[in-house]
């Protein structure tokens, strides 16, 4: 028996930030007893265009939700699901950038120059994630914006929707629900 318990299997060691997986959107690492995921940061926005009674919304795929709800019969049907306008975040430029660009490029909104934006907070995606959201919630009124066109595609859908329909909605994100919540509490709806 004791010859057996000499016999080592072979383990494939990892260096240390040795890299596990990669694709176009992450990547995994070995660091210390963890695998971490290298993912990009994003901004995350919530419109809130107060005199008018209205936030604006993404109308998108999630695979992901769709994958976990494939088996409930009330979600199954469901292709489009109602999230935050996100996009990632790019380090070359401040996050009031980030901001203005990603509103302009996802909803054709064009904010005021003068029009102060603060990113509320930044926040891990995961314990075991490197990327990260930077959230803001814009309360946007008549003067501080113009309307210019933006090219509505598969993939680029937004919709306006009605305060009075904000507590119909379902939300399937946390960064979504986070937004909303803050929304409401910040703004008595």
């Amino acid at each position: 028996m004791e010859k057996f318990t000499k016999i080592k299997k072979n383990e494939v060691k990892l260096e240390e930030n040795e890299e596990r997986f990669k694709n176009d959107d992450l990547s995994i690492i070995k660091f210390g007893d963890s695998e971490i995921v290298i993912s990009e940061a994003q901004i995350v926005i919530l419109p809130y265009f107060k005199d008018d009674g209205f936030v604006l919304m993404k109308y998108e795929k999630c695979p992901a939700f769709k994958f976990k709800y494939k088996d409930k019969s009330e979600y199954n049907t469901i292709d489009y699901y109602l999230t935050s306008i996100r996009a990632d975040y790019n380090d070359d430029e401040t996050p009031t950038q980030n901001v203005r660009r990603v509103l302009y490029e996802k909803t054709g909104v064009v904010l005021n120059q003068l029009f102060p934006i603060e990113v509320d907070k930044v926040l891990f995606k995961d314990i075991n994630n490197v990327g990260q959201y930077n959230i803001c919630l814009l309360e946007i009124n008549y003067n501080d914006y113009k309307q210019s066109s933006v090219k509505v595609t598969e993939e680029n859908r937004v919709v306006k929707v009605s305060l009075g329909d904000i507590d119909n909605i379902k939300i399937f994100d946390i960064v979504t629900d986070y937004l909303l919540l803050k929304l409401k509490y910040e703004n008595n709806i």
